[in-house]
């Protein structure tokens, strides 16, 4: 679709966000998007902390033979992280290039990685892209390896989107490049898993429907929480305008309060008053 995530490995397509309509990273094994692959979309799941689809390559190009599973995520810090597990399906070795291709925005490279910057909110953030094992070549990082009849090897990608007043960003970019595609998948679920038992309270009914709307409530009231620590919005807020309106809708406010004062700390229903005190004649709600 337009977002470029069907039809890229990794983030392609528009940052949300991102101001002038900055692209992600995008990868290409051995030289074909995944556009170029046959995705098995039924087995294609949103997951509220993960992405995941899968992958055949085409006959009669240089995929052919190739199986992929594409994980993609973004952790707590903005760290944009795509997992791929390529499984040569073939009778012999089977050599794969898989190459990261960074936005214009990261136009400088530091060793293996391409850095750079964007301007957003009164502030600079700084970028960070890199891709495991990959050596810069032409623009882009390449990793290449063979693979033995019936073998996976996994391959990960990050890119970070750096607050340079947010220490926890750049250690948070720093961790996930240094683990392995399991290990960091590993950790981004269990670290969001968690944050359910340290906040909310366990509630349990006999009535199935309303045991499903208490989990789907609680989603939703996650989903639209943020901590971005901007111009805009200062304290931890809820926004139902999460998906991408740039602002925050004023008319959800009190729902949102009310499901979020049961929440362990008070802060995310101290900060959505407090925002709207302070940001609501700037434009930002509506």
């Amino acid at each position: 679709n337009d977002s470029g995530l069907m039809t890229e490995f990794g983030f392609g397509g528009v940052m949300r966000y991102v101001k002038g309509d900055q692209p992600g990273y995008t990868l290409q094994i051995n030289g074909q998007r995944a556009a170029d692959f046959q995705e098995s979309t039924a087995r294609r799941v949103d997951y509220p902390s993960y992405w995941i689809s899968r992958y055949t390559g085409t006959a009669g190009t240089d995929s052919e033979g190739l199986r992929v599973t594409l994980r993609r995520f973004i952790t707590d810090y903005n760290v944009a992280v795509t997992v791929l597990d390529i499984t040569n399906a073939t009778d012999g070795d089977k050599t794969v290039e898989v190459s990261l291709q960074p936005p214009a925005s990261c136009d400088t490279l530091e060793g293996d990685t391409y850095t750079g910057g964007i301007w957003v909110d009164y502030r600079n953030i700084d970028l960070r892209v890199s891709l495991d094992g990959g050596r810069a070549a032409d623009g882009e990082l390449v990793s290449t390896l063979t693979l033995a009849a019936g073998e996976t090897a996994t391959k990960k990608a990050q890119m970070g989107f750096i607050d340079p007043k947010e220490p926890a960003a750049l250690a948070e970019y720093e961790t996930y490049a240094a683990l392995d595609g399991q290990a960091a998948f590993a950790r981004h679920v269990q670290a969001y898993n968690a944050w359910w038992g340290d906040n909310i309270p366990y509630m349990e009914v006999p009535d199935p429907a309303i045991q499903k709307m208490i989990a789907y409530r609680w989603w939703i009231t996650r989903f639209n929480m943020a901590d971005a620590s901007t111009y805009n919005y200062p304290f931890p807020t809820a926004m139902e305008g999460v998906f991408g309106y740039n602002n925050a809708i004023v008319n959800a406010i009190p729902w949102q309060l009310d499901e979020m004062r049961y929440l362990r700390s008070p802060l995310n229903s101290y900060g959505t008053w407090a925002d709207a005190i302070f940001a609501a004649s700037g434009g930002i709600y509506w």
